[in-house]
């Protein structure tokens, strides 16, 4: 998968939106606060800033990422040997190497410019539906296989919402149990009585941390441990 923004001989490397991910040009509205994300990351959220043909290796561009202009590998072609940009037609392979220029190749085959040219590439796994990539140091972990990806009886909906947060934020959202307590029960619950008696508190909460994320348990009153 390629998600630039390197230059020729790693001149540019860095020129645009320094500071974001691995110091790389921002990739869609991913924003990691120090360094890629060390986990795999589903591409749907990412397009259409993100290019992820689907030909064999798979590879796939982001935005501001040719490094003659910055322009964006989107707009660009999906060719069997992986992405070729519309400005100058450069071509690159899965790896990121630059495999053909058109118009340098023509009147200066000798000089091998397209041997300087490298832009960062990224792995790239289908699975469940959907593409996904891992940015982070290698070795890249495996890919986790979960139960609900195996289903034979169900369906996939996709729902994409415009949240007013930054990433960090759902997530810290997502594994906070004490708040579905208060938001999903109690606040609904006053939402529609005042007086509406308060659900079952939360007694203790626990986080295993693993490979893949967290997982949280919690007990909460009437429940048993």
């Amino acid at each position: 998968m390629l998600i630039t923004s390197t230059g020729i001989d790693g001149a540019n490397r860095n020129r645009a939106n320094a500071g974001t991910a691995s110091g790389r040009a921002r990739i869609g509205t991913v924003r990691p606060a120090k360094r890629s994300p060390d986990f795999w990351t589903s591409l749907v959220a990412m397009m259409p800033d993100m290019m992820a043909p689907r030909t064999p290796p798979a590879t796939a561009g982001g935005p501001t990422s040719a490094p003659t202009t910055f322009s964006g590998t989107s707009y660009g072609f999906v060719e069997k040997c992986g992405l070729r940009c519309n400005y100058h037609g450069w071509a690159y392979d899965e790896a990121g190497k630059c495999v053909e220029m058109p118009y340098e190749d023509t009147v200066a085959a000798k000089a091998r410019y397209k041997d300087k040219i490298r832009i960062t590439a990224y792995p790239v796994r289908e699975q469940a539906g959907m593409l996904w990539t891992y940015m982070g140091p290698l070795p890249a972990p495996e890919l986790p296989n979960w139960e609900p990806f195996t289903w034979g009886n169900g369906f996939v909906q996709i729902i994409v919402s415009e949240i007013p947060c930054n990433w960090l934020q759902c997530q810290e959202n997502s594994i906070d149990p004490v708040h579905f307590e208060w938001m999903h029960t109690n606040c609904s619950r006053r939402q529609k009585d005042a007086l509406a008696e308060l659900g079952p508190k939360h007694l203790q909460v626990a986080f295993d941390e693993f490979d893949y994320g967290l997982i949280y348990r919690r007990e909460r009153e009437g429940q048993p441990e």
